[in-house]
């Protein structure tokens, strides 16, 4: 089993809605993230 863990911290909320349509992001997501997504456990929240 592969594990991996991915973490983002924005200065802001406004960056992090700026980042996640741009259309890298997108191509990531499409390319690695979407053929793992039943897998996959996402969380978002503000500390």
């Amino acid at each position: 089993m592969v594990e991996h863990i991915v973490l983002f911290r924005w200065a802001e909320g406004t960056s992090r809605e700026a980042y996640y349509p741009h259309p890298e992001h997108q191509r990531v997501l499409q390319n690695f993230v979407n053929p793992l997504r039943a897998e996959i456990l996402a969380l978002d929240y503000e500390l």
